[in-house]
């Protein structure tokens, strides 16, 4: 999940500093059109490799008998209906928009507020360049730790 996080890291780590580059040019809404070339050629790669096959297709059966619908929409609901669940998508939901909404608020107010030029937008790029780092230095750490105090570790650090 470490991973996982600081590959999310460096999508956020290295968007602002391409935006910030765009919006010091004269035609900064050229930063959509690349964008969108980007996406098309990540689409065109996609098709051409799984050429528009179903995930069954693709993946064969197990040896074992296969589940039905019902037992697979049984398993989700299961799994959707724990607290546990939910309380952790809850979380991830605050702590992701709390998370995105500072990225971006960062900027704003060095611009607003502090007189902050063009080139602020790295600051948000530092901030989620930190957050990618210490997911990825920390991985050592968290493993030699444990799961359970670490946990322990990160939240009197945070109240702190």
């Amino acid at each position: 999940m470490g991973v996982l996080h600081a590959f999310y890291g460096l999508g956020a780590f290295a968007a602002p500093l391409v935006s910030t580059q765009f919006s010091q040019q004269k035609r900064w809404s050229f930063h959509y059109l690349i964008s969108m070339g980007i996406a098309l050629t990540s689409l065109v790669i996609t098709i051409g490799v799984f050429r528009l096959k179903r995930q069954e297709d693709l993946i064969p059966p197990e040896p074992s008998s296969e589940p039905s619908r019902i037992a697979i929409h049984s398993t989700y609901k299961q799994i959707f209906t724990q607290k546990f669940v939910l309380t952790l998508a809850v979380f991830i939901l605050i702590y992701v928009g709390i998370e995105v909404s500072i990225g971006g608020w960062i900027v704003t107010f060095l611009i607003n507020r502090r007189g902050g030029g063009p080139s602020s937008g790295y600051v948000s790029s530092g901030f989620f360049g930190g957050m990618m780092l210490g997911r990825v230095l920390l991985l050592p750490v968290n493993k030699k730790v444990g799961k359970q105090r670490i946990i322990y570790v990160y939240t009197a650090l945070v109240i702190a």
